[in-house]
């Protein structure tokens, strides 16, 4: 009795059809070289069925397509999807006060804010101020962080690093202090203090003539 063949082995690429799976491996072997379905409208060329009849809709004839940013008109689809990416390329955005140009609106904005003459953000603590608001709570945490730092040379305090070096400054470039009534001199306001308290008490200048007595001359 003759067998009957079945066919039941599909090519998931054309219509062929086999019930020998050696067959089908052979035929695979045809569509990984040759694109069998040509589009006769455009270049498209695809080794699969499907992705070619899903291509075919692209050139579907619709009459009196027209381009809703110009006045581009055409019968085909495909023809007018082709023809907007002309409209949808990325445009330059510059800066109206300098040649600065980008593709991202969020980044000129951010480079907008460099031509500002008033910084938003302003530190209570000292002179530090920004545009950005990120910035300045970074900022503000160091003074949060940090409680009574005082001078070693005088009774300066400060919770703020910053203004601590700051003020540093005026005893790293300022002269010896010197007491107006003797030659004492120091380097620190808190040592001339103390050193000034001697004079209250003593009158150094005494009147030759009667008992009249000063710590002023």
């Amino acid at each position: 009795k003759k067998k009957t063949s079945t066919k039941n082995l599909k090519c998931d690429r054309c219509d062929y059809k086999t019930d020998d799976k050696f067959a089908l491996a052979k035929h695979h072997v045809k569509h990984k070289t040759v694109k069998d379905f040509k589009c006769t409208q455009c270049k498209f060329a695809t080794r699969y069925k499907n992705s070619y009849n899903k291509h075919l809709l692209c050139h579907e004839t619709i009459k009196n397509l027209k381009c809703d940013q110009c006045d581009y008109t055409t019968n085909y689809k495909f023809c007018l999807n082709q023809h907007m990416l002309s409209h949808t390329a990325i445009k330059k955005l510059k800066c109206a006060q300098c040649n600065f140009e980008t593709n991202a609106k969020s980044t000129l904005k951010t480079h907008q804010l460099t031509h500002k003459t008033v910084k938003d953000f302003q530190c209570t603590h000292c002179d530090f101020a920004t545009h950005y608001k990120h910035i300045y709570e970074k900022h503000v945490s160091i003074h949060k962080s940090v409680q009574n730092l005082k001078c070693s040379k005088c009774d300066y305090e400060t919770t703020d690093q910053v203004s601590l070096r700051t003020h540093r400054r005026i005893h790293s470039a300022s002269k010896d202090l010197k007491c107006g009534h003797c030659p004492y001199t120091t380097d620190n306001t808190t040592h001339l203090r103390r050193h000034l308290v001697i004079h209250k008490s003593t009158k150094d200048l005494k009147c030759a003539h009667c008992d009249f007595a000063t710590r002023h001359r």
